[in-house]
């Protein structure tokens, strides 16, 4: 919740690489109003996603899971914050 983008498991990055499928980030803003934490209930507001470029695997070994996750990681909080400033 919030701004930032925890750090990601490598669950994702392992299935792509093993797979060898590309990933496509995207960043979500307004979703922390929608849908408060704590809470079962959606509220209507403006919500704001932003589609990265696929993130290709190729070339990434098991060994290199980590570094997968934390470049979608990186380029998940960069579409956030693009989401959350085209809503401002």
């Amino acid at each position: 919740r919030g701004d930032t983008v925890r750090p990601f498991k490598t669950g994702a990055a392992r299935m792509a690489i093993e797979a060898g499928v590309p990933i496509v980030p995207v960043g979500i803003a307004g979703s922390d109003e929608a849908m408060p934490a704590k809470s079962w209930w959606i509220r209507p507001g403006p919500l704001r996603f932003e589609v990265g470029q696929p993130i290709i695997v190729t070339g990434y070994t098991f060994e290199q899971r980590d570094v997968l996750s934390t470049t979608l990681q990186r380029a998940v909080q960069e579409l956030k914050i693009r989401a959350a400033s085209s809503l401002s």
